[in-house]
């Protein structure tokens, strides 16, 4: 985290040698983009607590099924196995479908900002050209500090993603132990 905010101190800093307005342009949008995302955090966790707990069921349900595999196969009880795993599979799928849909929209919502973020630059950098006051030099560095800051954002994202990915099937675990 250390090093993703040193790179966006510097990148402001740079892109405040262009103009002001563009380092308060980026601000705002770092600004949305992280409370968006970390906002995000908490609902991201409740679902991945969800799929984590469907998911422990569905693998307490197959080793049951496993220890068990030698009276399965010899009262042939397969079709009754595969019913007791079915619905506990089906919630599982649900719950990771519901936890990967609100990922993929906060995403959407991200990029759909950092669209939005880029072409208001691009605008104010062809004004500013036309006026004089921005140079072709300018507009590649802007450009390439926001697609630098965006990729860093990107696996921040990614990151906190995991995390609360790994979190709830910590956290699952730990209930099982304890």
């Amino acid at each position: 985290i250390f090093s993703n905010i040193l790179i966006v101190s510097t990148a402001l800093i740079a892109i405040s040698t262009i103009s002001f307005k563009f380092a308060i342009a980026m601000a705002i949008w770092l600004t949305l983009f992280l409370i968006v995302t970390l906002f995000s955090v908490r609902k991201a966790i409740s679902l991945s607590r969800d799929a984590a707990r469907s998911y422990n069921r569905v693998i307490a349900t197959i080793v049951d099924t496993l220890t068990n595999i030698s009276s399965v196969r010899l009262f042939s009880r397969r079709r009754y196995e595969r019913k007791l795993t079915e619905p506990f599979y089906e919630t599982y799928e649900r719950s990771a479908n519901r936890r990967d849909w609100f990922l993929f929209y906060l995403y959407i919502f991200q990029s759909l900002l950092y669209i939005t973020y880029q072409t208001i630059c691009i605008l104010m950098l062809m004004y500013g050209y036309q006026e004089g006051t921005v140079s072709a030099g300018d507009f590649a560095m802007l450009i390439s500090i926001n697609v630098s800051i965006m990729s860093e954002l990107w696996e921040l994202s990614k990151e906190l993603r995991d995390l609360t990915q790994h979190y709830s099937y910590l956290k699952q675990a730990y209930e099982i132990i304890s």
